[in-house]
């Protein structure tokens, strides 16, 4: 819960109360959508999206869109799995629209606050923390878009998913480079725990789309270099530990692995590759076994 807080002033205290309630929604939302009741995360993200509106708080718009088009995503994801036609009163039409528009509306507040935030600061720590989240709304907007391609035409949109799909995932790589390679220059270098759950979340998005048939134009295996070479530096360099400090060494490896397995098994169908993978965690890694 937020700090308890009274104020003789009604103004102020109105301010707390509608943050509190924000807070709590946002909370809730987050609980149900990690608990799979995508009914409830869509109700009380729906709720809050109306909320920051009123206060008309556009960070706090963006973010609640984008949250809204990942469950759009995971909605659909679900109908595909279970040969479903509808799910929580929407057809998979329904939210194919209804994602688009929540990406959409995520992004263009995203250009516009980094916009801002350029003609205010330039180059700064600020700025790339905001290039930052706005690569990864591209990021998610083309996972939506390539995982809907069959049925986004027939939801009456325009223009062509795969080529729109790709094109957003282009614009993220291109964010997450600049960010890396400028971030030394404005004295920014970032959270390395933040950066590796970054690096394993862009890996799980490229798999998904390789697992459906879609070219890797990413490339996929210079990712996986670039974790493992986070991983052992971070081990080597006492500054570096941050890295460690939820997940020991091994649990990170074996976060890279699972991955790594993945990727041989059902991408290369080297499942000696993979198993050889697999031994190495019983083998080298602390803590795998009781």
């Amino acid at each position: 819960n937020l700090p308890t807080f009274e104020s003789s002033c009604k103004e102020v205290s109105q301010v707390y109360n509608a943050f509190d309630q924000l807070y709590k929604v946002v909370r809730f939302a987050n609980t149900a959508f990690l608990a799979g009741d995508l009914n409830a995360a869509n109700n009380f993200l729906t709720d809050a999206l109306e909320l920051f509106k009123q206060l008309n708080n556009s960070k706090a718009i963006g973010i609640a869109n984008n949250n809204l088009g990942n469950t759009m995503l995971t909605m659909y994801r679900t109908l595909q799995r279970m040969g479903e036609y509808s799910i929580c009163g929407m057809s998979k039409y329904d939210i194919v629209v209804k994602g688009k528009s929540y990406f959409d509306a995520s992004i263009d507040l995203g250009e516009e606050a980094i916009a801002r935030i350029n003609d205010e600061e330039g180059w700064s720590t600020n700025y790339l923390l905001f290039m930052q989240q706005l690569s990864n709304r591209y990021f998610n907007r083309a996972m939506f878009l390539l995982v809907t391609r069959d049925d986004y035409e027939k939801s009456g949109l325009l223009g062509d998913a795969v080529n729109l799909g790709f094109t957003d995932l282009k614009t993220s790589q291109d964010m997450d480079i600049e960010v890396v390679d400028n971030g030394d220059q404005v004295g920014y270098k970032g959270n390395k725990a933040v950066y590796f759950s970054l690096l394993l979340g862009r890996i799980r998005g490229i798999l998904l789309l390789m697992k459906m048939s879609l070219p890797d134009k990413w490339g996929i295996e210079d990712m996986f270099d670039s974790a493992v070479e986070l991983v052992v530096a971070a081990r080597k360099d006492p500054e570096e530990n941050v890295l460690f400090n939820d997940v020991a060494f091994a649990g990170r490896m074996q976060e890279l692995d699972a991955l790594i397995i993945d990727y041989f098994s059902c991408i290369k169908k080297d499942t000696k590759q993979a198993a050889r993978i697999g031994i190495r965690m019983l083998i080298e890694d602390e803590y795998v076994l009781p």
